[in-house]
């Protein structure tokens, strides 16, 4: 990797390295016939110089300037090949006319140019059009898009001060154009909805306006009364109206670019901001935050159905424990009692059975099946106690704030279920109308219907949803189900390559 070197305030790279090998030496710094006629028709002095000059071209498509240093091994090989002595190179005024001659000289066989102001303006027009506006790359990699943006158009390159001028221009270029762009799409009472978030307020002034301080707080641990805050924020936020529209055309990565630097800002610098840069960075944080808050909705009802379950089980298996005494060397036991009753077919239990294998120990087996078998009954009866009590307080908001949809047929189901849900929330019944249709057998196992019916085959509404609300934890987890408003859990199409 080439060692950087510091040029006024910027990071430049040098474009030739400082160390190379014997076989590298004779591919890049060999001279041949036509290009050692030219060197040689120089006089003796600059003869190495214009060699050095002529070749660094040919490899870098640059020339060196002043800070760069050319390595001595390369020193060496020109001069071996001119016999020349290597000192003599430092000898060279780079900044005397012959220089400038013989740079001439070297584009004229290079087939380059050097660059004009109409270059300059159309470097900065390319980079606001064409490279700006895709991802936040950093410096150093604009500038090698620009040596090679010279490059392919056989233009020298500008000086690297004269190019981190023309990469900041453009920035600042592009960056006026967005923001105009972004506020121009903006209503006034969008504008004013965005201007109160960071409007001054006074210490004792209780408000429940939405402020940027509160926008930029994060979810804290998985609770309910997360679950409440995080969406009365969302519903809050969406009342803005900052949709996807109001940035088509721009990139993900530039609106997180631009969201990280409006986070980092207090209220005081964004009111200072001009009214166009003002709302389009207030907007765009607004925005991003949005599907933040989305994500961390998801994830914390991810993590509170996951909850209910574990301290669950956790309690079930508490109480279960003395039930739980587990007889050791079953199969063995019944490979001896089916020993038995194949060799006296006709004999009485008393008889055959006991005299191996005790009544004490068949009791015992007995109930330890029975209670393995209750196990996910007792589970589901604890999850629905806990969910009723306490949980269910976030299904509404919860489903009034995300959107859910899914690409795939096959688990439209597990949406038509939560639609059921939703139409029947305020509801005082412990049963679903019989008149409902259920996607039952779609989206559920045999044990998961034996719990939401009860003997008569009726649904039983908490159940039903407890049930449903765990499958949809687990088609959320593997995004067969997704939210239009999330990012991370976002349509996964829009993750895949286009052809």
């Amino acid at each position: 990797m080439p060692t950087p070197v510091i040029i006024g305030t910027f990071w430049q790279v040098i474009t030739v390295k400082q160390n190379w090998n014997r076989s590298e030496l004779r591919e890049c710094w060999t001279l041949n016939t036509q290009e050692m006629k030219m060197v040689q028709a120089k006089s003796g002095k600059t003869r190495l110089g214009f060699a050095v000059l002529l070749k660094y071209f040919l490899y870098a498509k640059k020339f060196p300037e002043a800070e760069e240093l050319i390595a001595l091994s390369v020193l060496k090989f020109l001069a071996c090949q001119l016999g020349k002595d290597e000192l003599t190179f430092y000898h060279y005024d780079f900044t005397a006319e012959t220089a400038k001659l013989h740079r001439r000289q070297v584009r004229l066989h290079c087939g380059f140019r050097t660059p004009t102001a109409q270059d300059a303006q159309n470097l900065t027009d390319w980079l606001t059009a064409e490279i700006l506006p895709i991802k936040n790359y950093n410096p150093r990699t604009i500038r090698t898009m620009v040596y090679n943006y010279f490059q392919e158009r056989k233009i020298e390159p500008f000086s690297i001060k004269q190019i981190n001028r023309f990469i900041n221009s453009a920035s600042q270029e592009f960056e006026r154009h967005l923001f105009e762009k972004i506020s121009s799409r903006l209503t006034e009472s969008q504008k004013a909805a965005l201007d109160v978030l960071v409007k001054k307020r006074e210490d004792n002034n209780q408000t429940e306006e939405l402020s940027f301080f509160d926008l930029k707080q994060g979810p804290g641990k998985a609770s309910l009364n997360t679950i409440l805050i995080e969406t009365q924020k969302l519903k809050k936020l969406r009342e803005i109206g900052t949709s996807p529209d109001l940035f088509s055309g721009i990139s993900a990565q530039i609106i997180k670019q631009y969201s990280l630097r409006t986070e980092a800002e207090t209220p005081k610098e964004i009111r200072s901001h001009l009214p166009s840069k003002r709302h389009a960075l207030l907007a765009i944080y607004s925005h991003n935050r949005s599907m933040q808050i989305t994500d961390d909705l998801i994830d914390i009802f991810n993590k509170l159905i996951h909850k209910v379950r574990t301290k669950s089980e956790r309690s079930v298996r508490e109480q279960l424990l003395p039930e739980l005494t587990k007889v050791n060397g079953k199969p063995t036991f019944l490979l001896k009692i089916a020993q038995a009753t194949t060799k006296q077919p006709a004999g009485v239990v008393e008889e055959v059975i006991f005299p191996i294998v005790s009544q004490e120990l068949l009791q015992r087996i007995i109930a330890e099946d029975e209670a393995q078998g209750n196990y996910q009954t007792r589970v589901h009866k604890a999850m629905s106690s806990s969910y009723k009590r306490h949980y269910r307080r976030m299904l509404k908001p919860v489903l009034e704030v995300l959107e859910l949809c899914c690409n795939n047929p096959t688990h439209q189901p597990i949406l038509k279920g939560l639609q059921i849900i939703k139409q029947h929330l305020d509801s005082k019944s412990a049963y679903y109308p019989e008149e409902c249709i259920f996607p039952i057998k779609d989206i559920m196992s045999e044990a998961e219907e034996n719990i939401i019916q009860d003997n008569s085959g009726k649904i039983k509404r908490l159940d039903y949803e407890m049930v449903v609300l765990e499958i949809l934890r687990r088609h959320l987890r593997c995004k067969n189900i997704w939210s239009p408003g999330a990012d991370r859990y976002r349509n996964p199409d829009e993750d895949l390559y286009s052809c």
